[in-house]
Formats: structure tokens, C-alpha cells, sequence
């Protein structure tokens, strides 16, 4: 009888660590989701000698401010990164003010994401002195939960911006860099200094205003 009730409370303790386990490690990710993908960049910047900067948020007029989660400068293009944990599903067009989430059996509408960083993109470029029809210098990602399943109409963008899972981060950013289809936007080793010392001299200028 001792040895039945030692075997069933191992059995038990097992099961429940294997449903504890996962469930742990889900609400972890959804909590230092920022930090996962973070991480994920640091990893790519000393590998491939890239700037990073992470939570920035820069004044560039008196009526434009920009909330930029991670800013990456490789050598061909300036990456703004958007974390977005979107639980179990996420579904819409680029193009909608909106999409919608699944989260289990509810769906929930908010803001589109995508539309937001390409709007960041678009500002940043414009500051930078980039004009319409010039090459493209600053790429957005938005960069989502692994577990996620992504509506195919958010994939289909023409390589303009991207949604990518966090497992696919580092991927998708080499892949760009690496394809020698692509030979414009390119920084020369100073002036992508001098780009993101000026960049994060415009978010040090934020902070110190705000904390006056």
C-alpha cells in the first residue's frame, strides 16, 4: 500500500509539473516578451557588428513623437522592431485601422500594429531626408509569439514591412541583409555613426525634458 500510494503521488507530481511547466513558460513569455526579442537582437548585433538601440522614443517635431521599441542599423538598413505578444491567433489586412485577435474563444479588436510601425518607419525615413521614390532606408518588423497563428493576408506586404515570429527574427533580418538582389540603402560605416549617435541624442533629449 506504501509503495502504491509513493508511486501515485510521483504519477501526480509529474503530471502536474507538466502542466504547470507550460503554463509557466507562457505567462513568462507574455510578461518579458520585450526582453525575449530583445535578447534575440543583442545576439544579432555582436554577431554581425550592428547598432542597437532599445525604447526610444524620439521628439522629431513639436507635433511628431515616435515610440520605437528597438531601432537596429545594419549595413543596409535601419530595422524598427515592434514586440507584440497576440496570444492565439491574429487575423486582417496591412491596410485596416484594425485587426482582430483570438484569445481563446474570444475575439478581440485593436489597434493594427503593422500600420503603426510602418507609420514609424515612414516618419523616421522623412526626418532622415528621404523623399518619395528614393531607395527605402528603414525596414519595420513587427515580431509576435512563436505559438501565434498569422493571417496570410498580414505575410503578404511585398517585402515592403514584415510580421515575423519571434523564432524568425534573426532569420528574416540576415535574409535581407544577405540578398544581393538588394544593393541600395546603404550606410557607410561614419554616417551610420553619426546616425545613431543623433538618434539617441534626440531620445536623451526626450527624457531630460520630460523629467524637468
Amino acid at each position: 500500500m506504501t509503495v502504491f500510494l509513493i508511486v501515485m503521488t510521483i504519477i501526480l507530481v509529474i503530471l502536474l509539473l507538466l502542466l504547470l511547466i507550460p503554463l509557466t513558460y507562457k505567462l513568462l513569455l507574455r510578461k518579458y516578451f520585450k526582453y525575449f526579442v530583445n535578447r534575440k537582437l543583442y545576439a544579432l548585433s555582436k554577431e554581425e557588428d550592428y547598432l542597437l538601440v532599445n525604447e526610444l522614443i524620439l521628439d522629431l517635431s513639436d507635433d511628431v513623437c515616435l515610440h520605437i521599441d528597438h531601432i537596429l542599423c545594419g549595413d543596409k538598413f535601419i530595422y524598427i522592431v515592434s514586440d507584440r505578444y497576440l496570444f492565439d491567433a491574429v487575423e486582417g489586412s496591412p491596410e485596416d485601422d484594425t485587426f482582430f485577435l483570438h484569445k481563446g474563444k474570444k475575439r478581440i479588436e485593436c489597434k493594427n500594429s503593422l500600420k503603426l510601425n510602418r507609420r514609424r518607419a515612414y516618419l523616421l525615413s522623412k526626418y532622415l531626408n528621404w523623399h518619395e521614390g528614393d531607395p527605402r532606408i528603414v525596414v519595420p518588423i513587427t515580431v509576435t509569439n512563436d505559438k501565434v497563428k498569422i493571417d496570410p493576408n498580414l505575410k503578404s506586404m511585398n517585402g515592403e514591412e514584415y510580421i515575423v515570429h519571434l523564432k524568425d527574427l534573426v532569420k528574416t533580418i540576415k535574409q535581407i541583409e544577405y540578398d544581393v538582389s538588394i544593393n541600395v540603402g546603404a550606410f557607410d560605416g561614419k554616417h551610420l555613426e553619426s546616425l545613431v549617435a543623433h538618434i539617441k541624442e534626440l531620445d536623451k533629449q526626450h527624457k531630460n525634458t520630460k523629467e524637468k
